[in-house]
């Protein structure tokens, strides 16, 4: 029925014009408009084969995306009368073999040999600039719409000349209209909704031409993207939802009018021996040894969380350290949590060491009081702009491990004001590191090793070593 209706059209068209000397009584009789100029043209886009408006799912990586025209889609038309410039909507008519042939009325004044600009669709023109929307790829819904006005992301331009016939305009040849984006087919790891957005960028060193957000209007894992054109670098392609992050580093050229497709592998859970210093500082280990990306993750997976990653690097472990989310649960003389070093067998004591281990046990991993350097590493771990580039044993800013603990659920001593002891020295003489507020509120922590400060009571915080 569609090659007989796009027959019958043509077909119209060609009786029409036969007619037309015939009626020229009843034209002569008719009031004629002076405004504006009949314009018709044929054109195409640049596929090899014009079969769907939609990606070739089945296509592989770098063949070319193939659409083709529907009756009634519209067409900008940007061109000039003297100085003025103009934004004229074509309209499709009919489509015959992926030729499509539209109309419109040009500005009264277009001469002959005048520049046309063709973009289709025609809400996908920046006004009368002859240039493509720089914000559509922005906001995206995963499925080649942009998600502010529904605008078709495979996006078409070419240009043409006017020809002036009688009091008609006419563009002489089929003119090809060439893809402006690139294609890309992303499997998730994860489904993902308008609620938890992800995000394609790139890393710190190479920058994509846009950030791309795609807001799917239901649960999916399968998005299709459009992106700009950019040359051969490395890319690191991030998608960050509420408790999960995706990613891909890879190097590539993407060009105009291809079709990829790639999959961005969850990154989380993670095993431990996989964490990165530049992605995962700051991330929990849970009670199934796997590493997550926040506490929001962890309570989604119906996991406990049991430590903060804090650095990661050769020192005295396998990969890294790790701080216990928690204080330990000694019941020490001053209070849950708190610990004398100076009366380890007294009364109402219960060593925290081997009290925490036993009940969070990690597999490949090995819990321990930190030692000096064990919480020195950790606050250059997890350090900011601002932040010591070294541990001392005087008050040193730590403001990023301050951060990372609160987003992890972990303050240190509740209010910050409390002293930890560390794993150097024996019972007779503990080191305990002080954590306050100091320098017009500015986080930080001393570090001490006077002896009659064994009798004081002190938190135990655990870490593990991993």
């Amino acid at each position: 029925m569609k090659t007989t209706k796009i027959l019958s059209m043509a077909a119209m068209a060609l009786l029409m014009t036969a007619c037309s000397n015939d009626e020229s009584d009843m034209i002569v009789n008719q009031p004629v408009s002076t405004k504006g100029i009949p314009f018709t043209a044929t054109i195409e886009t640049d596929n090899n084969s014009a079969e769907t408006r939609t990606i070739v799912a089945e296509a592989n990586e770098g063949t070319t995306v193939s659409s083709t025209w529907e009756t009634g889609d519209e067409i900008a038309l940007v061109y000039k009368v003297g100085s003025t410039s103009y934004n004229t909507t074509a309209t499709v008519q009919f489509v015959n073999e992926g030729k499509a042939y539209i109309t419109a009325t040009l500005e009264d004044g277009v001469v002959n040999g005048t520049a046309l600009t063709i973009i289709s669709p025609a809400s996908a023109a920046d006004g009368t600039t002859g240039n493509i929307r720089s914000d559509l790829l922005t906001e995206q819904n995963g499925f080649l719409r942009n998600n502010a006005d529904g605008t078709i992301l495979d996006v078409r331009k070419g240009t043409g000349i006017v020809s002036i016939i009688g009091d008609n305009a006419v563009m002489g040849s089929a003119t090809k209209l060439k893809a402006q984006y690139a294609i890309t087919r992303f499997l998730l790891g994860q489904y993902i909704n308008s609620t938890t957005p992800l995000y394609i960028k790139s890393g710190t060193t190479d920058i994509l031409p846009t950030v791309i957000t795609v807001k799917p209007a239901s649960n999916t894992n399968v998005v299709y993207v459009a992106m700009e054109p950019a040359s051969s670098k490395k890319y690191r392609f991030e998608a960050t939802t509420s408790t999960n992050k995706l990613l891909k580093k890879s190097t590539a050229t993407i060009q105009a009018g291809k079709f990829y497709r790639t999959t961005i592998e969850a990154r989380y859970p993670l095993a431990m021996a996989d964490v990165d210093e530049d992605e995962d500082i700051g991330t929990i280990i849970a009670s199934d040894g796997m590493v997550y990306m926040n506490p929001a993750a962890v309570s989604a997976a119906s996991k406990t969380g049991y430590a903060m990653v804090a650095y990661i690097g050769q020192i005295e472990c396998v990969h890294g350290i790790a701080l216990a989310l928690h204080d330990s649960d000694a019941l020490g003389h001053y209070g849950a949590g708190t610990f004398y070093w100076g009366r380890a067998h007294g009364t109402g004591s219960a060593d925290p060491v081997p009290h925490w281990i036993t009940n969070h046990p990690i597999s490949g991993a090995t819990w321990r009081l930190p030692t000096k350097q064990d919480w020195g590493v950790m606050m250059l771990g997890c350090r900011i702009e601002g932040d010591a580039i070294a541990r001392s044993d005087n008050m040193v800013p730590v403001k990023g491990f301050k951060q990372k603990l609160d987003a992890a659920g972990a303050s240190i001593g509740g209010d910050y004001g409390y002293v930890y002891w560390t794993g150097d020295g024996d019972d007779s003489h503990r080191i305990w590191v002080d954590f306050d507020f100091y320098s017009g509120g500015t986080f930080g922590a001393t570090f001490n090793e006077n002896g009659e400060y064994r009798d004081m009571p002190a938190y135990t915080r655990l870490c593990l070593s991993f």
